[in-house]
């Protein structure tokens, strides 16, 4: 007969298995990697001074350190829990009773005597029914829902303290920015944040737990509130992988463990445990102590221990990645954020005079819109210039129209000028492009708007080609003629006729106005004759004169008024030509000529007749007798 073990030995082989057994850190762990420990971290309100260069890791200490200090979980508090809700207890007795009486049926008994007497024979007999126990399907059920139970409860914790370290990531990455920059680009960035999400808070979050929902409504970030979306979301992402990575899989690794290293355990526990009875006292085998070892305190604590150090092995040293993945995703907000708004952070971080710029102001959009149109059509030279001068803060306030006149004149300055020339008419200048022809040397509010009241935009954009001059005394012209030759005419024309209308009385000016609406447009092209016709003291006869058919008669009745000067001659001359005036002239002296000759010879004839009358006279006084 071989001797039983002693009492005292087994007792201290089952506490040592069972203290070996426990989790690393009794009943507590926090998800911190072995390797780093807690990380070192700085408060959200000390981001303030980090730099650019120094947020993304100073982020992911931050985190980490937050979230290590949210997440002591009490592994073994939680199996124990779960252990007692679904009555592990019980089921173990259960399947343990259930493999003893089936393999008890199957044994032979010999095999059962044997069982008796060799410890071999014995712990092989311990190994098929602790097999068959913990192949129970109930058992097997239990387990796995155990398993089940424990992750979902993780996954809540560390969903909430995802949702608390995202949070107070965040609350360090907006003291950075507002610190760093302005509270407008804060504000900026949380509204940027929220609008570029994919769904509303409220829509993300109805898949959290309780805890989780109270903790992001209890902060002020529910639907709607500054940076909930970016928390849920990152929140969201976080635990998927984590589901994925870890917990989608943990109640298979749990109970693929048992197999592997608790059921060895059980299996030493009861080997140690197995005392060889007496031939007399049982012909029946070790049965009845293998049953009652597997359904022993003990037992069940190794299972409890096994299991729960079989899930810390699984989310232990989590902490890291986590902090890795909410610092990576608020991060990338931020470098998302710079994409759209790198040059105003640039300009931020240069000039003084453009932070204090920023602090004034709540519309970031606008200024980096601003930023962007003068880079793009005047270089970063002229915008630091604008902006020290002060007329970049003046541009903020101008209509949005008013930035077509930065692209094309490549100026805020000069934008602002025309801004304020114009008033609250900026927007029809911009409209009309005045602002590409127009001077403002000698322009006017009141020229200006003398222009705009025209209210026709061919006129108002052939007159723009002229000098303000010409302008002045073109809109002399009552409206509607204006309105009608500008339709006619060309803008080369239009200056002319300024030139034209200088020195004339308004009378002969309206004759002149009225002659080239009626039928003068191509008149008005002919720049000799219009000079000649001004010239001429009586407008209206050389209008009427140039009019005229060309004829010899005409050209005969147009001596008269050339002669006192009503018509300048030099329009006789441009309607009909010197060659014409020429070979009229010489017919005129070849026809004078013709007359004087003939006058002569008339003459002649009249002293010859005369003459011999005077002959005949005297011839007959001579025969005549003296009385």
């Amino acid at each position: 007969m071989l001797l039983p073990l002693p009492g005292q030995k087994l007792i201290a082989f089952l506490l040592a298995l069972s203290l070996w057994l426990q989790p690393s850190l009794a009943y507590a762990a926090v998800l911190t990697s072995p390797e780093t420990g807690q990380s070192s971290s700085i408060t959200p309100e000390q981001c303030q001074a980090i730099s650019e260069a120094e947020l993304r890791p100073e982020l992911t200490r931050t985190i980490q350190g937050f979230f290590d200090n949210e997440t002591h979980f009490d592994f073994q508090a939680q199996v124990n829990r779960q252990w007692q809700l679904l009555n592990l207890d019980s089921k173990i007795d259960n399947a343990a009773s259930q493999a003893v009486a089936t393999l008890q049926g199957d044994t032979k008994l010999l095999d059962k005597f044997a069982s008796s007497w060799s410890p071999s024979k014995a712990e092989e007999l311990g190994d098929r029914i602790t097999t068959a126990t913990f192949n129970d399907p109930t058992l097997q059920t239990a387990l796995q829902k155990l398993a089940d139970n424990v992750s979902q409860q993780l996954a809540d914790e560390i969903e909430l303290a995802t949702v608390q370290s995202a949070s107070y990531g965040m609350s360090c990455l907006q003291t950075f920015i507002s610190g760093q920059y302005s509270q407008t680009f804060l504000d900026r960035f949380d509204q940027r944040t929220d609008a570029t999400a994919e769904a509303s808070a409220a829509d993300i979050i109805t898949s959290f737990s309780p805890e989780s929902r109270k903790y992001i409504s209890s902060y002020g970030l529910a639907a709607g509130g500054v940076t909930s979306i970016a928390i849920a979301q990152i929140t969201r992402r976080v635990t998927r992988g984590m589901a994925k990575r870890v917990f989608s899989q943990l109640s298979g690794r749990v109970l693929g463990r048992l197999g592997t290293t608790a059921l060895p355990l059980v299996g030493e526990i009861l080997g140690g445990a197995l005392i060889v009875s007496d031939l007399a006292q049982s012909f029946s085998g070790s049965f009845s102590e293998i049953e009652s070892q597997l359904q022993s305190p003990i037992v069940k604590q190794t299972l409890r221990n096994a299991i729960s150090n079989s899930i810390e092995q699984d989310i232990g040293g989590e902490s890291p990645q986590i902090a890795r993945e909410i610092a990576t995703d608020l991060y990338a907000n931020w470098l998302d954020f710079q994409k759209d708004y790198r040059e105003t952070l640039t300009l931020a971080e240069d000039l003084p005079e453009f932070q204090a710029l920023l602090g004034d102001t709540t519309d970031l959009a606008s200024i980096t819109a601003l930023v962007g149109i003068a880079l793009d059509n005047m270089g970063r030279r002229n915008l630091i210039a604008a902006i020290q001068d002060g007329s970049f803060a003046q541009a903020l306030t101008l209509p949005p129209s008013s930035r077509d006149i930065i692209k094309t004149t490549g100026s805020i300055p000069e934008a602002v000028a025309w801004s304020e020339l114009a008033g609250n008419q900026i927007n029809q200048v911009v409209e009309l492009e005045l602002y590409k022809h127009l001077s403002r040397d000698g322009l006017d509010r009141s020229l200006l708007l003398d222009i705009l009241s025209l209210d026709d935009a061919t006129a108002i954009a052939k007159l723009s080609l002229l000098n303000n001059s010409d302008i002045r005394r073109l809109l002399t012209i009552a409206t509607p003629n204006l309105i009608q030759l500008t339709t006619h005419v060309t803008a080369q024309d239009l200056q002319r006729l300024s030139g034209y209308i200088t020195d004339l009385q308004q009378s002969d000016a309206n004759d002149l106005i009225k002659y080239l609406l009626d039928n003068g447009s191509a008149t008005i092209k002919n720049a000799e004759a219009m000079t000649h016709i001004v010239q001429s003291q009586d407008i209206n006869a050389a209008i009427q004169f140039w009019q005229q058919p060309s004829s010899v008669v005409d050209l005969l009745k147009s001596a008269m008024p050339v002669a006192v000067g009503a018509i300048a001659w030099q329009l006789v001359l441009t309607k009909y030509g010197g060659l014409s005036i020429g070979l009229l002239g010489a017919g005129i002296v070849g026809g004078l000529l013709l007359l004087l000759a003939i006058g002569l010879w008339f003459y002649r004839q009249i002293l010859t007749i005369r003459q011999k009358l005077a002959q005949l006279r005297a011839s007959k006084n001579t025969i005549e007798p003296k009385d």
